[in-house]
């Protein structure tokens, strides 16, 4: 993968003036804080010296990889598909799922997607969001978006 603008909490650590701590599940996942200024670190510890933070709090996203492995199981495919195209979508989910266990196993190195960088006040988080768009893209689409794409692609053959 190409270089991430995902900083390293050792490169957030050098760079702030205040403590650093790495949380995990404190704000919803690829949600991120409210975002102060420029979405910049500049930004964020302006704030930070403005309201008289004492601690900085960082919080890694990783993606969720049952939003992209097909489970068929999971839709009516039946419903959805034709008795005839039912057997090519089983085809193809197969496929969509062995590449993309190739694409983790051999191209994903276990980074984050996304980072929230931010201080609390009022009870409120305030600072940046960055998210590696590029990896995100790497991972293709979801399970979901799989299945619509393939029931619109039917839907347009008739």
């Amino acid at each position: 993968m190409s270089e991430s603008p995902i900083p390293s909490l050792e490169d957030i650590r050098s760079a702030a003036a205040i403590p650093v701590f790495e949380v995990t599940g404190d704000l919803e996942w690829m949600e991120g804080p409210a975002i102060v200024g420029a979405n910049d670190f500049d930004s964020l510890t302006a704030f930070a010296a403005a309201v008289g933070a004492r601690v900085m709090l960082v919080q890694y996203d990783y993606p969720d990889f049952d939003d992209y492995f097909i489970d068929p199981d999971e839709y009516p495919l039946s419903e959805l598909f034709e008795e005839e195209r039912e057997d090519e979508i089983l085809d193809l989910i197969d496929d969509r799922n062995d590449e993309f266990e190739d694409f983790l196993e051999k191209e994903y190195e276990g980074e984050p997607i996304g980072c929230s960088i931010y201080v609390m006040y009022d009870g409120t988080p305030y600072g940046l969001f960055v998210e590696d768009a590029a990896l995100v893209e790497a991972f293709g689409e979801t399970a979901d978006e799989f299945i619509i794409r393939n029931y619109l692609d039917e839907d347009d053959e008739e």
